[in-house]
């Protein structure tokens, strides 16, 4: 096989230079030059989200995707660039002395490789960036450094019907090799260069652990079972290990296991401990020792985590209480049940969750002691600092209320702290939704409630209200969904537990576990600038609620803090940096989009992304701090200058009834000309103004593109949108419309010729704002819902969710169910307005839309027939969910968009299908396309046919 290495160096001695003539070319030299056209789409490239900057800050890698993707490899101090088509996977040593990625196939390649029945494996491709020296290893399907560096062991992919592949190691340093057979897991230990690796199969019922030094040649059998072993887990830099072993048992259905642990065998004295689970008097034969996510170690190697799960005897039958006759087959017929919390389609999209819940219990290595933490299988147990205690919440106080609560979010619980040694249970707090997290050893617990957060000290049992007496807002006041406030963002302990790090509105405070220390310690309230904490080096934040069982130590108080810095008005994006001195220094922040940045883990290099609607985002590198002195090192989309570019402002207005002061984003049409009118394309959904400085690329397999639309001749409005509870139309309606007339004012649009679109929610503004005003000339709409009276009963069938929580607490923010105030409803309903729709209307829907039933689509095209409304046209994509998936639905929705704005915004000549195109038509194009005729429009129609 061929590996597709474009070595391609990019001599860039004056790579900050080009930035500055980048963004002079496209903000000042744009007109005169030609418009984009759709023939040129395809030349646009992507910057890939991960960046990958090696520990010493020498080498970074990204990928770009175009037609196909490439991982490019830049060394950074000598300037040079080296392109991998259909790279993918780099990874470097720690010592940054080798990156290894795979190298794979273009799709075409995929496809004749399968015809001809031929493997589709990757090769790892394997560069030291010391000499340049470059190795392969063909049919790899993953791989890993050993932890001193020296070795990386390669897995190969499985013969066809079997689940075991070969395992190589190769010795970085005499790029000798060892090779072992038959291999269904492997890894490293936590430090070292020793190998842990599984062989065997259930066909040959035997199955052998194998320990393996690679730095001494040294193999050892651990342990033979004729029942599976598996779930090879080392703890942190250690040298201790845990696996279980399947025990199978003709009574039940299914089979429990055994856990084999391990200690120290990287010396003379190591020790092996096993739990049976016959022999433990807690679980008894009817419960097994589950083998799922929840087996891991605790931090300092004295427990081990897993969990128990009833048994199901061979002999259990389920219970049939409608005995049907023998000669007829059982009923698939499904009982739906009025108080089930969770309806059929959601329980049956969870069922494997389900299935597989547990009990959360420890083991106790030293004493042997086993405990089971969990009573309910829906109850949640985290185990939080080493293990000692654990948090249980209780969600059965408040059913109705999360039944229909805003989908997405946490649960409303009551939590309680155990001792997992004793057992004993103690009631934290009732009836909170955002527990957040823990510190690091689990002294503290974090939750927020009414506005504040509080703490918990599990050593004193006190809980107080840390955030009450300052003033700040902690909770996220741009967030008008009903219902509790949310916090702004994610909180984030210090190492030292001193203190825990909580953002406000504007700021990031270090507040004291007890609430009686806090000082901001950034100062964003003074020019609205919102600060965040930013994770920049050895991992992310993940949400709200993060336990710390040991995967996250903690923000070390004597290292750099990072914030993202947000101007709500400027719209300016940055970084800034607080030494662990206490001084704040902003390290850039600039009107431009900056993002994704991050720092070497052994060096002061750091890199980032800048963009701009005009502005390709690119990936910038700086040595040291002082990021606005940093040098482009990427060069996506340069070509850009030989084109028209339209740029982007923002504009500022006040809501209808509230006066409430609003932003928008207005982009000009690309070679705008001051002395022309130009039509003008309004795109609306929720708050947008935030997407100022986004840059858009040019696809036509993106049907609302707004860089196409700035280069077919149009303004592109994108205004902010906030809500009053229990009227999501008006409320639209009262921030699109002063928005647009804002644009008016300033003398640039064709008044006379402005469009409206929307997607989902969007949508449903979309369809709902033309029939209270006529101040658009055209709407395009997608997916959305015209019926606030039925759409509430519906199921959300992606997920398999009702569609309460979507209307009372979530997205529509109607607070009450319809009975309760049916007026609310209705005024907010479009199909209750059809009558005044006088606006041309493109309607797009798919036959599959899982997240809004296409049947809203029909009815609201129906009503528009029966009320006589004329230019009222439904695309209807067969198959589709909830956006065109297939390319081409997608390109054939971008271009009919496109035909329809032009002829009613253009005044284009009216394309044939905007009269509508019958179906004997649509029939003889298909055929002459050689596509698929639908065999039926619905479901039901299928059965009448």
């Amino acid at each position: 096989m061929k590996i597709r290495i474009l070595s391609r160096p990019v001599c860039l001695p004056l790579w900050g230079l080009y930035l500055v003539l980048l963004l002079f070319t496209t903000k000042a030299w744009s007109q005169g030059k030609p418009l984009l056209t759709a023939d040129k789409y395809a030349q646009w490239e992507t910057l890939g989200f991960q960046t990958i900057l090696s520990p010493d800050g020498k080498w970074l890698v990204y990928t770009v995707n175009k037609d196909s993707s490439e991982m490019r490899i830049s060394n950074l101090q000598k300037k040079s660039t080296q392109g991998v088509l259909f790279g993918s996977g780099a990874k470097f040593s720690e010592n940054s002395r080798w990156l290894a990625y795979y190298v794979g196939f273009s799709d075409k390649e995929k496809e004749k490789l399968k015809k001809e029945n031929k493997p589709v494996q990757n090769t790892l491709q394997i560069q030291n960036t010391v000499s340049g020296d470059t190795l392969s290893m063909h049919a790899a399907s993953a791989f890993s450094y050993s932890p001193d560096n020296n070795f990386i062991a390669v897995l190969g992919y499985p013969e066809k019907d079997s689940k075991v592949s070969l395992l190589r190691i190769l010795n970085l340093k005499d790029k000798s090799v060892v090779s072992f057979g038959g291999v269904s897991e492997y890894g490293w230990a936590g430090k070292g260069a020793m190998l842990a690796f599984i062989t065997g199969s259930e066909q040959s019922e035997a199955f052998n652990l194998q320990l393996y030094d690679a730095a001494t040649g040294k193999i050892q059998v651990l342990k033979t079972e004729t029942a599976k072993i598996a779930g090879i887990q080392w703890r942190e830099k250690s040298a201790d290990l845990l696996v279980t072993t399947a025990v199978k048992d003709s009574a039940f259905k299914d089979e429990t296991n055994k856990i084999l642990v391990w200690k120290g065998l990287d010396g003379k004295d190591s020790r092996h401990f096993e739990l049976d689970p016959y022999q433990i008097d807690i679980l008894g034969k009817n419960a097994s020792v589950s083998s799922g996510s929840g087996l891991r170690w605790n931090r300092d190697g004295s427990m081990i985590f897993f969990g128990m799960q009833p048994r199901k005897s061979a002999k259990e039958k389920p219970e049939y209480e409608v005995q049907l006759p023998k000669d007829v087959d059982y009923s698939d017929v499904q009982v739906w049940y009025s108080e089930d919390f969770r309806i059929m389609p959601e329980q049956r999209s969870s069922a494997n969750r389900d299935r597989n819940k547990s009990y959360p219990a420890l083991w106790r290595l030293q004493s042997g002691q086993v405990t089971k933490v969990g009573t309910d299988l829906n109850e949640e147990v985290t185990f939080v600092g080493n293990g000692d205690i654990a948090v249980v919440t209780d969600c059965k106080a408040y059913k109705e209320l999360n039944m229909f609560d805003e989908p997405g979010t946490m649960l409303w619980r009551d939590w309680y702290l155990v001792n997992t040694k004793t057992g004993e249970r103690k009631l934290i707090v009732k009836g909170v939704k955002y527990f957040m997290n823990a510190s690091p050893s689990g002294r503290y617990l974090l939750w927020f409630k009414d506005k504040d957060y509080w703490s918990y000290d599990t050593k004193t049992g006190v809980a107080a209200n840390i955030t009450g007496n300052l003033k700040a807002n902690f909770y996220d006041r741009l967030d008008d969904h009903p219902g509790a406030p949310k916090p702004n963002s994610i909180a984030e302990w210090l190492t030292t537990e001193e203190a825990v790090l909580l953002v406000s509105q504007y700021d990031v405070w270090k507040v004291s576990p007890d609430g009686k220390n806090a000082v901001p310690l950034t100062d964003g309230v003074k020019d609205s600038i919102a600060y965040r904490i930013a994770r920049v080096g050895g991992g992310a934040s993940s949400g709200f609620f993060r336990m710390n069982v040991g995967d996250d130590k903690g923000i070390d108080p004597g290292q750099p803090i990072y914030f993202s810095m947000n101007g709500e008005w400027t719209k300016n994006s940055g970084y800034a940096m607080l030494s662990p001195r206490g001084g704040l220094s902003t390290l850039i922040y600039e009107p431009f989009r900056i993002s994704r940045l991050q720092k070497a883990d052994s060096a002061g290099v750091f890199s980032f992304v800048k963009e701009d609607f005009d502005v390709s985002p690119n990936l910038f590198i700086s040595n040291g701090s002082n990021l606005t002195k940093a040098t482009q090192v990427s060069n996506i989309n340069a070509f850009q200058k030989d084109f028209a570019w339209g740029h982007s402002e923002l504009i500022n207005y006040l809501r209808d009834k509230t006066g409430e002061r609003l932003q928008g984003v207005l982009l000009y049409p690309a070679g705008y000309d001051a002395s022309k009118k130009y039509p003008m394309i309004v795109y609306q959904y929720e708050r947008m103004s935030q997407q100022l400085h986004n840059y858009s690329v040019p696809s036509q397999e993106s049907p609302y593109n707004l860089t196409v639309w700035t280069q077919n001749g149009y303004f592109v409005l994108l205004p902010d949108i906030t809500y009053e509870a229990g009227e999501p139309g008006l409320s639209a309606l009262r921030c699109v419309v002063p928005a647009v007339k804002a644009v008016i004012s300033k003398g640039v649009i064709n008044e006379k010729k402005i469009g409206l679109i929307g997607h989902s929610f969007g949508g449903y503004q979309a369809l709902f704002i033309p029939t209270q005003t006529d101040l658009f000339a055209a709407v395009v709409e997608g997916a959305g819902i015209s019926s606030l009276m039925d759409f509430p009963g519906q199921i959300h069938w992606n997920g398999g969710i009702p569609e309460w929580s979507h209307y009372e607490t979530g997205q529509f923010r109607m607070g009450v169910p319809p009975w309760e105030n049916m007026e609310i409803y209705m005024r907010n309903s479009p199909l209750n307005y059809i009558q005044n729709l006088n606006t041309p209307m493109l309607m797009f829907t798919g036959s599959n839309d899982g997240t809004v039933d296409w049947h809203q689509a029909i009815h609201f095209y129906n009503y528009a027939r029966r009320a006589g409304k004329k230019d009222v046209v439904m695309l209807v994509y067969p198959g589709q969910n909830h956006s065109p998936g297939t390319k081409s639905s997608k390109i054939d929705y971008h271009i009919r968009i496109l035909q329809w704005f032009g002829h009613w915004l253009k005044d284009e000549p009216a394309k044939k299908w905007m009269k509508g195109v019958s179906y004997l038509e649509y029939e003889d194009q298909l055929k002459d396309k050689k596509v698929k005729i639908p065999e039926a429009f619905h479901e039901v129609e299928s059965g009448r046919q």
